[in-house]
């Protein structure tokens, strides 16, 4: 949670912050928060349509198998 705070400042510092997008979606993937993780890949996708670690994070949420922490 902590994680997903400083990215959203990151981003409302600079909206184009590829990395930060993405790395919020991957926050809220862990989490099991899977629409925002979604919405976060999405948008670093229409900064950068090409960008590998986005669409990854897409294809294991569309596959039912968002990524998990292991304990």
């Amino acid at each position: 949670e902590t994680a997903i705070e400083w990215f959203t400042r990151a981003i409302e510092k600079e909206p184009r912050y590829l990395e930060a997008w993405y790395n919020r979606g991957f926050c809220n993937e862990i989490l099991g928060k899977l629409k925002d993780a979604k919405d976060d890949y999405n948008k670093s996708l229409e900064i950068k349509p090409d960008y590998a670690l986005s669409i990854k994070g897409l294809s294991r949420i569309e596959a039912g198998q968002p990524y998990r922490l292991t304990q």
